[in-house]
C-alpha cells in the first residue's frame, strides 16, 4: 500500500492520510519510518534508517536527553525546526510515544509539517501598508491584498490603535527610537477581534522617502522555548531558536547570562508551574515552565521548557504542567488523537469526545476525567476504572484501548459505538416485544456474567450505560463506579452507587453487599423497563417493600413475570446470575442455547499478519508491536493494532 495515496479510514468512510512517523532508538538513531516521513525529509527509507534524528531536527535534540522518557514528556507536542535533504527549512509539530522491543527502548515520533505563521509588511512613515509578503491570513485573518492600503493600526489592539499614528511620527528620529532594530513582544488584533500574541521586529527599509519593514511572527500556544542552565549557578548554556520569539534575545546575548534575565522573580528553586517571564523590551508575560534535570560529563543541568499561558490560570492551577488542557476542544491534538467537535456524552467526572486516531484515521472515544472531581468525593485518582477496563475483554463490553494519565486529567481511549444509548432506543418505541427484550437482555447478561467471573461488579447498570452499535449489538460502558470483589469472600462493599431508580433495597437500608447482587437487581430494572416502558418502583419505599405492578395495557409471559419475581427479592433471597442464565425465559423455553460462560472476545488470527504489515507501512516496528501484544501492554502500539483488528472484524 502506498501511504501517499488516500487510504480509507474512520467510520464515516472519509479518506485519511496518516502523518509522518519516525521510530528511533535511545541513542537517537532512526530504526524505521513511513513513506510520508521519507517524502517530508527527501530521503529514501534506506537513507533514513541509521541516520541520527538530530540531522533532521537539530532543535528537537537541544536537551541532551531528548530520547529519555522523562525529558520528552510523553504525549505532549513541540513545535520545532527541521530541514530536508535539500536543505529546505521545515516547521514541524512533533509528538513522542515510548515502547520497547526485546527490552530495547524506542521512541516513536509523529510529525506534522506546519504552515509558517509569519508574514512581512512594509509601510510608509504614517503607517500606510504598502506590501505584504507571507501568509497573513493565518495570523491576522486578513489576506495580503486586503491589508494593502490600510493603516498598520488596523492590526493593533484598540487602545494602541488610537495613538499609533502619533507614535509613527516618532520613528523618523531613528537615533532616539526604541523600536527600530528591536525584537518586541506585542499583541495583534485579529480580524475577528481577539488578540494574538506576536513577536515583532521593525527595520528601516528605505530612508528617503521613509519606508519601514516589519516581521510579524505569531507565538502559537504549542510553541516551546527551551533553555538549558547549570544547576550550580543557573547560567544559561544552551537555548532553542524559539527563545528569540519568546524573549527577544539572540542566542549570543543569553548564553552565559543568569536565568534571572528572563525570569525576574526566580528564587533559585526549580519547579514545574506557572511563572512570570520578562522580554528584552521590558514587558512581562505568563508562561508554564516544565523542569527536567540531567547530568552530562559529571555536571548537573536543568532543562526549562516554556509555553505561553494565560494569567487567569495562575490562581486556578498553581502547579499546572500544561501537558494537556483540563477541557478538550475541537481541533486539539492529544497524543495520537485529534479531537472533533462532537460530544458523545458527559457526566459528573468529565465528558466524552469523538476523536480520530491520526495514524489510521479510525474514530475513537476519549473520556476525560478530572482529578478535582474525584478529590471532591474522596475517590482515588487515577480512577479505578482504568484497572477494571484493562481486565475486561468481552464482545458486549466497550473495548478499552489505553489511557493517557496526567497530573490533573486522565484520558481513557476506547472504541467508539455509533448506535446510541439503549435509553434513546427504548424512548422511541415505548416498550419492546419480549423476543427483542430477550435478545438485548441475553447480551447484557453474558457481559455481566463474564464481569463477575473476573471479580468485577459494575454498580451503575442502567439504560444510559448500555450502548447499541450499528448492528444493534450491546456494549456496556462507564465503569467509573465499578469495583473489585472477592469471589466467595467475606469482604463487603458499602457505598451507595449508581442511579436511585436502579438501586436495590440494601442500598436504601445502608446494608453491606458483595457486589454482584446489586448488578442483578439493576438488570431486573432494565428488563422490566424494556418490556413495559415503565420503571418498576416509584420511590424508595416501594423498593424496600418490593411493591411493583405489571401494566395492564400489555400481556406478559408467565416466564418473564417469574424471572422478574426472582430478581426483585430481598438480598438473601435474590437469584444469582447463574439462575438467570438457566431460566426458561432467558433461553426461550429451550429454543435458544444457554449463554456460554467466559466468552472472551476472539482474536482475528487470520488478519494478524496483514495488520502487522499495515502497521509496518505506517512506520512502526513489527517486533515492537509483537512484543507489546505478547506482554499484554496497553500502549499506542496495541491501541493501533486493536483499532485495525476491530476494523477487520466489521
Amino acid at each position: 500500500m502506498d501511504l501517499l495515496d488516500a487510504a480509507e479510514g474512520g467510520s464515516q468512510g472519509t479518506y485519511h492520510v496518516p502523518p509522518s512517523v519516525v521510530v528511533a532508538d535511545a541513542a537517537g538513531f532512526i530504526r524505521s519510518a513511513n513513506v510520508r516521513a521519507c517524502v517530508l525529509f527527501g530521503f529514501s527509507l534506506q537513507e533514513l534508517v541509521g541516520r541520527p534524528v538530530s540531522s533532521l531536527m537539530p532543535e528537537a535534540c537541544i536537551d541532551f536527553r531528548f530520547f529519555e522518557k522523562e525529558a520528552c514528556h510523553e504525549g505532549t507536542s513541540k513545535v520545532v525546526s527541521g530541514k530536508s535533504k535539500s536543505g529546505q527549512a521545515l516547521k514541524l509539530r512533533v509528538m513522542f510515544s515510548y515502547f520497547t522491543a526485546e527490552d530495547v527502548p524506542l521512541v516513536c515520533i509523529m510529525l506534522d509539517e506546519l504552515e509558517e505563521r509569519c508574514f512581512f509588511l512594509t509601510c510608509d512613515k504614517i503607517g500606510t501598508i504598502l506590501t505584504v509578503v507571507g501568509n497573513s491570513i493565518l495570523t491576522s485573518g486578513f489576506s495580503s491584498q486586503s491589508l494593502i492600503g490600510k493603516n498598520v493600526s488596523t492590526l493593533c489592539p484598540t487602545e494602541v490603535a488610537r495613538t499609533h499614528v502619533m507614535h509613527m511620527a516618532k520613528y523618523e528620529g531613528l537615533a532616539t527610537s526604541s523600536v527600530v532594530g528591536k525584537v518586541r513582544q506585542r499583541e495583534l488584533r485579529h480580524q475577528l477581534g481577539y488578540l494574538v500574541p506576536i513577536s515583532l521586529s521593525v527595520h528601516v527599509l528605505q530612508e528617503e522617502p521613509l519606508i519601514f519593514s516589519g516581521c510579524i511572527t505569531e507565538i502559537e500556544p504549542s510553541t516551546e522555548a527551551v533553555i538549558t542552565v547549570t544547576l550550580r549557578d543557573c547560567r544559561i548554556v544552551a537555548l532553542s531558536s524559539n527563545c528569540t520569539i519568546f524573549f527577544g534575545y539572540e542566542r549570543e546575548e543569553l548564553v552565559g547570562m543568569t536565568l534571572s534575565v528572563v525570569l525576574p522573580g526566580f528564587s533559585g528553586l526549580f519547579e514545574d508551574g506557572l511563572c512570570t517571564c520578562r522580554h528584552k523590551d521590558g514587558s512581562q508575560f505568563f508562561a508554564s515552565m516544565l523542569v527536567t534535570q540531567f547530568v552530562k560529563d559529571t555536571m548537573d543541568f536543568e532543562n526549562l521548557t516554556f509555553k505561553r499561558a494565560k494569567p487567569r490560570l495562575k490562581a486556578r492551577m498553581p502547579s499546572l504542567l500544561l501537558r494537556y488542557d483540563e477541557v478538550i476542544f475541537s481541533g486539539d491534538i492529544i497524543d495520537w488523537y485529534e479531537i472533533s467537535s462532537k460530544t458523545l456524552g458527559s457526566g459528573f467526572f468529565g465528558g466524552v469526545k469523538l476523536a480520530r486516531h491520526r495514524l489510521t484515521g479510525i474514530d475513537v472515544a476519549i473520556k476525560s476525567l478530572k482529578k478535582k472531581q474525584y478529590e471532591d468525593v474522596g475517590m482515588p485518582f487515577p480512577p479505578r476504572e482504568i484497572e477494571i477496563l484493562q481486565k475486561l475483554r468481552h464482545p458486549n463490553i466497550l473495548r478499552y484501548l489505553h489511557s493517557i494519565v496526567t497530573e490533573e486529567v486522565v484520558y481513557i481511549v476506547t472504541e467508539v459505538v455509533t448506535g446510541g444509548e439503549l435509553f434513546d432506543y427504548l424512548s422511541q418505541r415505548d416498550s419492546l416485544p419480549e423476543d427483542e427484550c430477550r435478545t438485548i437482555f441475553r447480551q447484557i447478561l453474558s457481559a455481566i456474567d463474564y464481569m463477575h467471573d473476573c471479580g468485577v461488579c459494575h454498580r451503575d447498570l442502567k439504560l444510559e450505560n448500555v450502548l447499541l452499535d450499528s448492528q444493534g449489538k450491546v456494549k456496556i460502558i462507564d465503569f467509573g463506579l465499578g469495583n473489585f470483589f472477592e469471589l466467595g469472600g467475606n469482604a463487603k462493599l458499602k457505598t451507595f452507587c449508581g442511579s436511585t431508580d436502579y438501586a436495590p433495597p440494601e442500598c436504601w437500608q445502608s446494608m453491606p453487599y458483595q457486589g454482584p447482587e446489586l448488578d442483578v437487581w439493576s438488570m431486573g430494572v432494565i428488563l422490566f423497563l424494556l418490556a413495559t416502558g415503565f420503571l418498576p418502583f416509584i420511590n424508595s419505599d416501594c423498593v424496600i417493600r418490593l411493591c411493583y405492578i405489571w401494566p395492564a395495557t400489555k400481556k406478559f409471559s408467565l416466564e418473564l413475570q417469574d424471572l422478574v419475581s426472582f430478581i426483585f427479592k430481598p438480598l438473601s433471597l435474590r437469584c444469582s446470575v447463574d439462575h438467570i442464565i438457566q431460566h426458561d425465559w432467558t433461553n426461550d423455553c429451550g429454543r435458544l442455547p444457554q449463554i456460554c460462560k467466559d466468552k472472551e472476545q476472539e482474536q482475528h488470527h487470520s488478519s494478524h499478519d496483514s495488520i502487522l504489515s499495515e502497521m509496518e507501512e505506517l512506520g512502526l516496528l513489527r517486533e515492537s508491536v509483537e512484543a507489546s501484544l505478547h506482554d499484554q501492554n496497553f500502549n499506542q502500539l496495541t491501541a493501533t493494532y486493536t483499532l485495525l483488528e476491530l476494523k477487520c472484524g466489521k
